[in-house]
């Protein structure tokens, strides 16, 4: 007897019988919306949860967070979890967090150091808009590669300041060394403890320049006597 194909259950279908099953045993009142909203995972982190009972329930609070935030009921006992959460949330909750953001964001991002960098940036963001972007593929996407721009912009100017600074040394030492060969190396140590702009005019003006060297010989010598 031969058997239609879109009557058999695709692998989905059989996750999300297990995922409602699993979240009504934690959240009964609110299952079906909560595992509405896990669903929008992938197959694999779907399969984590059913495996791993703690990820569940970090992912069960999170999504009731959210349900929370977006149809506030307030009673006692929603004010009063409320507080709670936000006791917990200062404490170990963020660290809870960071490692479920850490986790999405490895999936868009592959080099483990810089996803370790995007993810302590986005930890900075209010509760309210890291919840958003556990929630939505898209935002949490846009979310990424803005930090990834904005950190990668800040690691190339790191980058560029340094350039500068070993320039600047090398044009101090050079001349240093003209004039003083065995002070040169702390004489330029002293000079590069000058703010980065005035030391940037002080090359363009020799006769400055060579009072700054005279006088950070006076500070080696009397160090001596």
């Amino acid at each position: 007897m031969s058997t239609n194909k879109s009557e058999l259950p695709t692998t989905r279908d059989v996750l999300s019988e297990h995922l409602y099953a699993a979240v009504k045993t934690l959240h009964p009142v609110s299952a079906g919306e909560v595992t509405g909203m896990l669903l929008e995972a992938s197959d694999q982190e779907i399969l984590n949860m059913l495996q791993d009972r703690h990820v569940l329930k970090e992912r069960v609070d999170i999504a009731d967070r959210v349900r929370n935030t977006k149809n506030p009921v307030y009673s006692e006992d929603t004010c009063t979890s409320s507080m709670e959460l936000r006791s917990s949330s200062i404490s170990g909750e963020r660290e809870q967090l960071g490692e479920i953001v850490f986790q999405k964001v490895l999936a868009i991002e592959s080099n483990s150091d810089l996803c370790a960098q995007i993810t302590g940036m986005l930890l900075e963001l209010d509760s309210s808009v890291i919840s958003q972007l556990l929630t939505s593929e898209d935002d949490l996407m846009s979310a990424v590669d803005k930090a990834r721009g904005e950190y990668l912009e800040q690691l190339n100017q790191s980058v560029q300041v340094e350039h500068t600074v070993e320039e600047i040394g090398e044009k101090l030492y050079a001349t240093a060394c003209r004039k003083y060969p065995d002070y040169a190396d702390r004489i330029t140590g002293m000079l590069l403890e000058i703010p980065m702009d005035n030391l940037i005019h002080l090359l363009d003006d020799s006769d400055e320049l060579n009072r700054k060297i005279e006088m950070a010989v006076e500070v080696l010598c009397d160090k001596q006597s």
